[in-house]
């Protein structure tokens, strides 16, 4: 059964100094059980992986969750200092490649639109019925 103009969406809620989760936000292994029973319900579901602080963690959250989750987008960070190690345009082709093999949606935000490949597209809007 699917409900019509519903979406549910996970953002990786932590402090990005200590790891702690912010106050009053459930674990991820919670979120995650929610994630899956939303889908499970056909609900369409999505995880906004920014801003990105850690390109390897990103690729493995894609990874782990594809199965239940119908659409990633990535950014990177706006008023967060990186530590200028992160090859930017690696990471897109990557998020690309990764989702295309896994049959997945992928929106990538402005910061990282100029390392898309030629022909990707990139909808805002993506069909949320299954």
């Amino acid at each position: 059964m699917s409900i019509p103009h519903f979406e549910w969406n996970v953002k990786p809620r932590y402090t990005y100094r200590d790891g702690k989760y912010v106050t009053r936000c459930a674990p991820p292994s919670d979120r995650l059980a929610a994630l899956k029973a939303f889908n499970a319900a056909g609900i369409f579901t999505w995880i906004s992986l920014e801003p990105v602080l850690d390109p390897v963690r990103s690729l493995e959250v894609i990874d782990a969750c594809h199965e239940f989750v119908s659409l990633f987008k990535v950014g990177k960070p706006n008023y967060i200092k990186t530590d200028g190690n992160i090859d930017w345009a690696d990471f897109t082709r990557r998020c690309v490649d990764r989702c295309e093999s896994l049959g997945k949606k992928l929106y990538v935000k402005e910061s990282l639109q100029g390392h898309l490949p030629e022909g990707f597209v990139n909808e805002m809007r993506v069909k949320q019925h299954f």
